[in-house]
């Protein structure tokens, strides 16, 4: 097994000397690419080869297939990046190209600390990434040649989603739309996955697994607009929108019995209805003539929430008109908007 690399140390010295003479190019970009490691210690680029491995002798108490396949080591090898094909099953499906950029700079700063894991293609000298596909589409835009792996020759094509998923499970990373989508995928392929099995190997129960099949129903477009726009905690942290909220889209995306139009209004409610409570009601609200009505009329351009997320007014334009419903929370505070809204229009109609 490769020698455990202290990386933390290794950064440190070099974020150091950095800091002391950062005269060159060179010196400058490194002392930049430093900031970013010590920012963001979550980079798949900053775990050894013996990290990854250990991940799942760790796991392997669980006694899923996955960790149990990869627990036994693999072979470690260059291989050339002409060689390497993406995982037909692979779990992730959305990819967050600010993420890809980093780890284009680690590898360029550091080289690749942590490898690919692969298993043999049909082809001979093919091999398939299983996992690190941020890294592998990182090592690409920097010119590599090659990259090191570790390949697993008891990985087989009924297996190959399930152990990639539990990769990024292990890092948090993998999003109720990668899901559905790979459920979908799964189930049109040859290697027919029930709903049981599904909910089994995955750890999540019967109910959302169905709603999963929901979601998979949603347009392409449509998630990617979901995944960028990304959801906020309770703490003001980016998080992948959870299955609720995604399933909600989806039943509002039958309503709307229109992938374009969806799309097209998508934006708009993604703003204006933000919480899980305001979605559903949205929902609640909507018919097929009423979705309608809404294209017809656009979407409120501006939403007013209460702290406790609870909706307070919004203001609405239509061409050259505006309309504004708004509760104030008290009489005085009416009356100050009142007064701060007839200065405006005022102001407007002098010009």
């Amino acid at each position: 097994m490769a020698k455990k690399v202290d990386i933390k140390a290794r950064a440190a010295a070099k974020k150091a000397a950095a800091k002391q003479a950062p005269t060159t190019d060179v010196e400058q970009k490194q002392s930049h690419v430093n900031e970013i490691e010590a920012e963001d210690s979550s980079l798949e680029s900053i775990q050894t080869p013996s990290e990854v491995v250990n991940k799942f002798e760790r796991a392997k108490a669980s006694g899923s297939a996955a960790s149990v396949i990869l627990s036994e080591g693999g072979e470690s090898k260059h291989i050339p990046l002409a060689n390497l094909v993406e995982n037909p099953y692979n779990a992730r499906h959305f990819y967050k190209e600010a993420r890809i950029e980093r780890m284009k700079a680690s590898i360029e700063a550091f080289g690749q600390l942590a490898p690919l894991i692969v298993c043999p293609g049909d082809k001979a000298g093919e091999y398939i990434v299983i996992d690190g596909f941020y890294r592998y589409q990182a090592l690409g835009k920097s010119q590599r040649a090659s990259a090191n792996c570790l390949i697993y020759r008891n990985i087989n094509e009924s297996n190959m989603y399930f152990i990639s998923r539990e990769m990024n499970f292990e890092r948090n990373e993998q999003s109720v739309l990668d899901d559905a989508i790979s459920l979908k995928n799964l189930s049109e392929s040859k290697h027919l996955f029930t709903q049981e099995e599904f909910a089994a190997e995955t750890k999540q129960s019967r109910e959302n697994v169905a709603k999963l099949m929901q979601i998979a129903t949603l347009p392409k477009k449509a998630m990617q607009i979901i995944f960028d726009s990304r959801d906020v905690d309770a703490d003001g942290e980016e998080k992948d929108i959870g299955i609720s909220k995604a399933y909600t889209l989806s039943q509002i995306h039958k309503k709307f019995g229109d992938d374009d139009e969806f799309i097209s209004a998508l934006p708009g409610i993604l703003k204006n209805y933000q919480t899980k409570r305001q979605l559903e009601d949205y929902y609640k609200s909507l018919s097929r003539s009423s979705v309608r009505k809404t294209l017809a009329k656009k979407m409120p351009t501006v939403v007013f929430n209460h702290g406790n997320g609870k909706k307070a007014g919004e203001i609405t334009t239509k061409g050259s008109s505006i309309s504004m419903k708004f509760k104030a929370p008290s009489k005085e505070v009416a009356k100050d908007i009142e007064d701060k809204i007839t200065a405006i229009l005022n102001e407007s109609l002098e010009k």
